[in-house]
């Protein structure tokens, strides 16, 4: 309390000087402590409204349950068949989940011709 009284020109016996630089300081201070709360406010109601993203799958079962499409390239033609053929269960829905997508030229051309 004494602090605040001090800035204030108020606190002790010894005044300080009235010139407008003292207000100027004590303004800018309250201005920044105003600032800093808003921001922390803002941020805090954010990061409390917003929904958690999903969890990353980390193994081969929470990534069947997880997506609904695994994309590969031409080339992955070859690991869809491997998986397909496998004898585990959950080797074979992943290689369900398995969509082989077109060569990269070809994908191109098409994106050209169709615009």
């Amino acid at each position: 309390m004494e602090t605040v009284g001090c800035l204030l020109g108020q606190g002790f016996l010894i005044r300080l000087s009235s010139s407008s630089s003292n207000y100027t300081l004590l303004a800018c201070w309250l201005m920044f402590g105003l600032l800093l709360s808003t921001v922390y406010r803002g941020s805090l109601i954010a990061s409390l409204t917003l929904p958690r993203p999903p969890t990353r799958p980390e193994t081969v079962e929470e990534l069947v349950r997880a997506v609904e499409r695994v994309t590969y390239e031409s080339y992955g033609s070859s690991h869809k068949t491997f998986f397909c053929n496998s004898e585990s269960p959950t080797f074979k829905a992943l290689g369900e989940l398995i969509y082989v997508g077109v060569k990269v030229v070809d994908g191109l051309r098409a994106a050209l011709q169709k615009k």
